[in-house]
């Protein structure tokens, strides 16, 4: 299969200026000076980052870029949840600390103009899109943006601050009912409405996206998804990121990897019952 145009990997020694908070306690917005990589990084894409004179983590934890430092274009922001040792590394680091980064990796999203732009995320799948935002307004400028942000409770809605002051709507829901509306992201969707000719991104747990793909039923190849999955090399070596689709016209569907041909796929092209689910966020948005 012919892959899209994007920049090349490179391999490159970032170093952390700083980790904090992202706006919820067991989020993490790790800033690191990395020009190569922030130069030439899309939204959508991601890196493998791994701590340097450290024995753990060896192989490096796939993260979403979550946007470019506009006031100093040679830093990059990744955003994630510490849910094993690695990443619970990363979001430990020390400003002054080495990082080895490999990036930018995979295919990112599409960007065309639209009349609205809807970008759906559930929990951590939200951490690509201030960088898309930030390339929506600028290929598309007037366009309206709009960030429906989902997770089981308030202490879920990661990053709904930063985008907001990106000029993005921001329309919240949680299964407890305890910010915005009470019950999933998809179902949020549905109260809100598209307006035709919408172009939709999206980002979250498997079972979100599949239930997404439900909802939109045949438009839903018209909808970007960045996939999770686990792996270990971000480049096609390990075969570990392996993905089910279905192009039309083909009924058993065929393997391809997210690292490469992803992390973005047309929504409808993924055969979910064929494909193995990930019990942890090791999308390139933060992994164990």
């Amino acid at each position: 299969m012919q892959q899209p145009d994007r920049p090349p990997m490179i391999v490159e020694e970032g170093v952390v200026l700083g980790s904090r908070p992202a706006g919820t306690a067991d989020c993490t917005l790790l800033s690191l000076r990395s020009p190569r990589v922030a130069a030439r990084v899309r939204p959508g894409q991601f890196v493998m980052a791994r701590l340097l004179r450290r024995d753990f983590p060896y192989l490096g934890r796939p993260l979403s870029v979550a946007d470019v430092d506009p006031a100093d274009p040679e830093v990059l922001l990744l955003v994630f949840t510490a849910v094993g040792a690695g990443t619970r590394r990363l979001a430990e680091a020390s400003p002054g600390d080495a990082v080895r980064l490999v990036g930018p990796l995979g295919n990112g999203f599409t960007i065309a103009p639209a009349a609205e732009h809807v970008l759906i995320a559930g929990g951590i799948g939200v951490a690509p899109f201030p960088l898309l935002a930030r390339y929506i307004a600028r290929l598309d400028p007037g366009a309206q943006r709009v960030c429906l942000l989902g997770a089981a409770t308030r202490t879920g809605l990661h990053l709904a601050a930063r985008l907001r002051a990106l000029g993005v709507v921001v329309e919240t829901a949680t299964l407890d009912g305890s910010e915005g509306f009470r019950g999933n992201v998809v179902e949020r969707l549905a109260a809100h409405g598209l307006h035709p000719g919408s172009r939709l991104y999206a980002c979250g747990p498997d079972a979100m996206l599949a239930a997404l793909a439900r909802h939109l039923g045949p438009t839903s190849d018209t909808c970007q998804a960045a996939l999770e999955a686990h792996m270990a090399c971000g480049f096609g070596a390990c075969n570990a990121c392996v993905i089910t689709v279905a192009d039309p016209g083909e009924s058993g569907g065929h393997h391809e990897l997210a690292c490469l041909q992803g992390p973005v796929f047309a929504l409808g092209r993924v055969r979910w019952e064929r494909t193995p689910p990930v019990c942890v966020a090791a999308r390139p948005s933060g992994g164990p």
